[in-house]
């Protein structure tokens, strides 16, 4: 992750939440949901902007997805096998995607946005 946005980001702070950065709604490679805001798993603000190749976990699926960055603008690709591999082998990941699936089965999915 970079520094906080500038004016040029396509990335922006959610007003009142220092935690919540927000950008144009793009569709979860996974499931197709609408994405538009990313933040860190444990609530601390976000002190930096996601960047090229960084990843993001869908609020619907839980699919892992990965920022695409460049100068047309930001896309969201499914994350590869090696990269999913990758992201199941960090603890802290690990733990992220188990809460997210507890959460599921409590019946505490979003719902799907359009």
């Amino acid at each position: 992750m970079t520094s906080p946005p500038d004016e040029r980001s396509p990335f922006r702070p959610q007003p009142g939440d220092a935690g919540v950065l927000r950008f144009d709604k793009l569709k979860c490679p996974t499931c197709g949901t609408k994405m538009d805001a990313v933040s860190e798993t444990d609530g601390r603000p976000m002190t930096r902007t996601p960047d090229n190749g960084d990843r993001t976990l869908c609020l619907r699926c839980a699919g892992l997805a990965v920022f695409c960055i460049g100068p047309l603008g930001v896309a969201l690709r499914a994350a590869t096998a090696d990269e999913f591999a990758e992201f199941q082998a960090d603890p802290e990941s690990r733990r992220t995607l188990e809460a997210m699936h507890m959460m599921f089965e409590a019946g505490k999915r979003p719902p799907q946005r359009d």
